[in-house]
């Protein structure tokens, strides 16, 4: 069976109809983005004011990073299946693929057929384009983030990188 979502429909002539009308809700259709972009806005308002008052809680690290952690590193978030696209600062060295992300009390971790880190002291900009994560590093690499909820990573990154300089 179809899900329906109850919309306010403007008729082509300018005006509404007089009641909504229900119309299926698309997988993927702008209102799925509109709405996911809303619940990551939602989420990060709330992880700030949070974040304001306490500090991040520990995650406990599950198999895959535990052999990575130095001695007192926690591990914060965790994304799977996270799409990445990496350019280092020699023009031509891009790679890109996907894995899992885990954002630790010092650094970005990614696990997948490649596996690499970024210090949370490296990373001089982190902004939205397009609904990806951007990170822009100090040597003049960046990589590309694709994931859910990017705004909330941000926010978390953020609060990482300022516990991290205190």
């Amino acid at each position: 069976m179809d899900e329906f979502r109850r919309v306010s429909t403007r008729l082509p002539s300018g005006s509404f109809p007089p009641d909504d009308v229900d119309e299926p809700v698309v997988p993927g259709s702008v209102g799925d983005v509109v709405a996911g972009a809303a619940a990551d806005e939602a989420a990060a308002a709330e992880a700030r004011r949070r974040f304001q008052s306490e500090r991040m809680a520990s995650l406990g690290p599950d198999p895959a990073i535990t052999p990575l952690l130095a001695p007192g590193e926690e591990v914060l978030a965790v994304r799977r299946s996270v799409g990445f696209e990496r350019r280092l600062a020699s023009p031509g060295n891009v790679s890109a693929g996907r894995g899992d992300l885990y954002l630790t009390s010092a650094r970005l971790v990614l696990l997948g057929q490649t596996t690499f880190a970024i210090g949370l002291d490296e990373i001089e900009e982190a902004m939205l384009s397009g609904g990806r994560l951007l990170l822009v590093l100090h040597d003049g690499a960046g990589m590309s983030l694709e994931l859910e909820r990017p705004l909330l990573l941000r926010v978390e990154i953020a609060t990482a990188r300022a516990a991290a300089r205190s």
